[in-house]
């Protein structure tokens, strides 16, 4: 099981179970708490506000974080769509254009996430 690591008023480290997709071409990964765990982030976290959301902590960490309120196919899509464009940004290459890279990405992406539909959904 791939764990989040977190730290809680700085001191203390916690961690979440969580799905990890690798993306070694890209040197980062992006990691999806599931529902049951982005409540228990929430406690430490301020509050997630909506469905889902991506935390881009590719500069510190190399990931890209998706927090899970409410699971729906097309809103982790969108917050899949958020990924890409971080990764596309970190590494150099301009989003405002149709990019192959990123077509690719996105498609991944969502094939390595849906896998594991029931336990985010958790």
């Amino acid at each position: 099981m791939n764990k989040f690591l977190f730290f809680h008023d700085k001191e203390v480290k916690k961690e979440l179970p969580c799905v990890e997709i690798d993306l070694p071409i890209y040197h980062c990964s992006v990691k999806i708490l599931s529902k049951g765990n982005t409540t228990k982030l929430n406690k430490y976290w301020d509050n997630l506000v909506g469905a889902m959301c991506a935390n881009d902590y590719l500069e510190q960490d190399s990931l890209v974080l998706i927090r899970i309120n409410e699971y729906q196919d097309e809103h982790l899509v969108h917050e899949l769509h958020h990924a890409v464009d971080m990764i596309m940004h970190h590494i150099g290459q301009p989003v405002n254009r149709p990019c192959e890279a990123s077509a690719y990405l996105m498609g991944y992406l969502y094939k390595e996430a849906i896998k594991h539909k029931k336990k985010l959904a958790k």
